[in-house]
């Protein structure tokens, strides 16, 4: 999504680098970025207002597309559920006819229909990668969560240190709760105990 998205000529200048061939013994070239990169701090929010404007100047044309880039997008992620697997379909064609407009290119859609899949591939949405008669479909990140579309089910992953059982501490036990990262609250009632527990714990 960074790179779809022109940096100004004016401010260009804040995105130089300086780079030399492998193996060359002259000095450093300064080149500068046309386009957006990951890593720097203005990325996301600029990027996030041209694909927003994207959606508001052709609101006449696609007015179910633009409202889902305003409603279902987290950065360069797009998540919505349908009642039906023709809605989704004429969904996802609309938001790349839309998006196209402003030079955005949608791609890397995934879903839990291997017949939705198969109709999207005609349209290049799909990933040409996947085999949709023998492979597995795969399990992808989003908002920090793990989804195996296969199944159709979130997953959840965090690692204990080896050492915890032999010499556990207040701050070990603190750590494991810290790397539970759940933004939608799956897992709320166990952690809401393990809290409860390290309250206890603080109090020894």
């Amino acid at each position: 999504m960074y790179h779809q998205v022109l940096v100004p000529k004016e401010d260009r200048d804040s995105f130089r680098f300086v780079y030399r061939k492998p193996f060359s013994t002259g000095p450093p070239l300064t080149y500068r970025m046309k386009v957006h990169v990951f890593g720097a701090v203005s990325s996301p929010s600029t990027c996030i207002f041209a694909l927003n404007k994207c959606a508001e100047d052709n609101s006449a044309l696609f007015p179910k597309e633009a409202k889902s880039v305003t409603t279902s997008f987290y950065v360069d992620n797009y998540l919505e559920s349908f009642d039906s697997k023709q809605e989704a379909i004429d969904r996802a064609r609309g938001l790349r006819k839309m998006l196209a407009l402003g030079g955005f290119n949608l791609t890397k859609w995934i879903t839990t229909s291997r017949t939705m899949l198969n109709e999207l591939s005609a349209f290049g949405l799909a990933s040409p990668t996947i085999d949709l008669d023998f492979d597995e479909l795969p399990t992808e990140q989003t908002l920090g969560v793990l989804w195996t579309s296969h199944h159709d089910a979130f997953l959840l992953k965090f690692k204990i240190d080896n050492d915890f059982a032999s010499t556990p501490t207040k701050s070990k036990f603190l750590g494991i709760i810290a790397r539970v990262f759940d933004p939608l609250g799956f897992v709320a009632p166990v952690l809401f105990v393990m809290k409860s527990l390290m309250q206890e714990i603080w109090k020894l």
